[in-house]
């Protein structure tokens, strides 16, 4: 199971941007617990964030996918569903949004729900390494080996760092 960094999913690729009600370094300090696991730190952090009024729909799709994620890695899977469809309504082209969703799915054995949302992720960014990984995970789950070995190999493609992508071809 592969997760963007949340540091790389900056709506439009910005750097940090002021949150009106908040302060920038909240944002920051978001990011920082998602990234060193501290789950409920983060999902309280981007609440905070998602409650400030005004808050611009990119930073709200962002906050929304993030705290998916700490959702996710929780294991409170309806709730992290509930965030990643929130962050596509402000977002519907958010590719990573739809990957998370589709980790999400897969976790909670809806596995046609999960090749959708990671289909969709993939029709959105052609080139997304992890959401092929992870459609691989879903193809070798449900065996269908030779899938899975294709999109491994694509992954491996379009990221030859990818380590996990080279694991899970093992795997398959």
């Amino acid at each position: 199971m592969v997760t963007a960094q949340p540091s790389a999913l900056l709506p439009d690729s910005s750097n940090a941007t002021e949150v009106p009600g908040s302060s920038e370094s909240r944002l920051a300090t978001a990011q920082a617990a998602l990234d060193r696991h501290d789950d409920g730190s983060a999902i309280r952090l981007y609440a905070e964030i998602l409650a400030a009024p005004a808050v611009p729909d990119d930073i709200s799709a962002f906050a929304h996918n993030c705290r998916g994620i700490a959702y996710n890695d929780e294991g409170r899977y309806p709730q992290a569903l509930e965030d990643f469809d929130a962050a596509i309504r402000l977002r519907p082209s958010y590719a990573e949004a739809f990957n998370n969703k589709g980790i999400a799915h897969r976790a909670l054995g809806r596995l046609d729900d999960a090749l959708a949302d990671y289909g969709a992720a993939l029709k959105i960014r052609p080139h997304f390494a992890e959401a092929f990984g992870n459609r691989g995970n879903l193809y070798r789950d449900m065996g269908d080996f030779g899938r899975a070995m294709t999109d491994f190999d694509t992954a491996i493609e379009l990221n030859p760092d990818y380590a996990e992508a080279y694991n899970n071809r093992g795997t398959a």
